[in-house]
């Protein structure tokens, strides 16, 4: 399998890594407008090819695989273009800016008959999915609050803070909240957020509150911000509770485990009772891009499909305030 990677930004250290994990596949070339930063993914992975324009690359016949981590607003174009010449795509989240981007790269996959993955990497994280067992276990009781809450400098370019492309932290990585609570509690029942701009780097909004309530009675909490200056951060937490106790990542209480090849997290019930649960620890990116790998050599389903990245993007636009 020969694979094109599109974008030298953040995120590109990351795939560039777990593709050369899978020995059955070789990034040939690595793109990005900005030709130094293009050459300077090529020299630190060793590929072969560097270019500027993916249009180019995405024509060529000995490329299998479009791996894009372009920003989030030239998704779709370069989907399109991929799918359009047979190409199975990887796609980073957000799946498209806009619902309608979205829908119309779901379509034009499924019409070309190729493989559309989009990078909710969380799924293969098997501390979050060591969490989702024990919540769906009922170890909690009937209703389940998630709370999250981050305070830091956020992203490092400045597409990241603009509406029109990146939109933020409570679309670019919230998503993977949004995706992974769909995943964990099913349906959606409501949205209500209270978003502002803090910070000066864009005119999205970069700091907030966001409340979700699912069918099943489930609701997440955020508190989220990317307003700090650079160096500076906040508190932060990621925990679970319910009538039952609470869930905490980590080892909270004496507990005899291998902490270099295993995570533990903990259960804090009535009267102190104390649980502790153990999940071996994973790369998770290596884990999906083999993954990812695997369902185009044997024509298995994605498992982080266009209609997941579809149903999260909805709920990031509520959130946001655009539908």
């Amino acid at each position: 399998m020969r694979v094109a990677v599109l974008g030298c930004g953040q995120i590109s250290p990351v795939h560039l890594k777990s593709w050369q994990n899978i020995h059955e596949a070789e990034v040939v070339v690595v793109v990005d407008i900005d030709l130094d930063k293009a050459k300077t993914r090529q020299k630190e992975f060793n590929i072969s090819e560097s270019e500027t324009d993916y249009n180019l690359v995405i024509e060529r016949e000995d490329i299998d695989v479009i791996d894009i981590c372009l920003p989030t607003n030239l998704h779709m174009d370069a989907a399109l273009k991929a799918a359009r010449s047979g190409k199975h795509i990887f796609c980073e989240k957000p799946m498209a800016r806009t619902l309608d981007e979205a829908r119309l790269m779901q379509e034009t996959a499924e019409r070309h008959n190729v493989k559309l993955h989009i990078g909710f990497v969380r799924r293969f994280c098997n501390s979050w999915l060591k969490m989702k067992e024990l919540v769906q276990s009922g170890i909690l009781g009937e209703k389940v609050v998630w709370r999250s809450a981050t305070c830091h400098q956020g992203a490092p370019t400045p597409w990241y803070y603009q509406k029109a492309e990146g939109a933020g932290p409570f679309l670019d990585g919230a998503v993977h909240n949004y995706d992974f609570a769909n995943f964990m509690f099913g349906r959606i029942k409501s949205v209500n957020s209270g978003l502002f701009t803090l910070g000066s780097k864009g005119d999205a909004f970069d700091t907030g509150s966001v409340s979700l309530e699912y069918e099943n009675g489930a609701i997440l909490h955020m508190n989220w911000s990317w307003a700090l200056p650079n160096t500076a951060y906040g508190g932060s937490l990621e925990d679970y509770f319910g009538a039952n106790g609470a869930l905490l990542y980590g080892c909270h209480g004496d507990f005899s485990y291998d902490n270099k090849t295993e995570g533990v997290i903990t259960f804090i019930g009535k009267d102190n009772e104390r649980k502790f649960f153990v999940y071996p620890e994973n790369d998770m990116f290596v884990d999906e891009i083999r993954a990812f790998y695997e369902s185009c050599v044997f024509d298995k389903p994605v498992l982080a499909s266009a209609k997941d990245g579809i149903e999260a993007l909805k709920v990031a636009l509520k959130v946001l305030g655009e539908v």
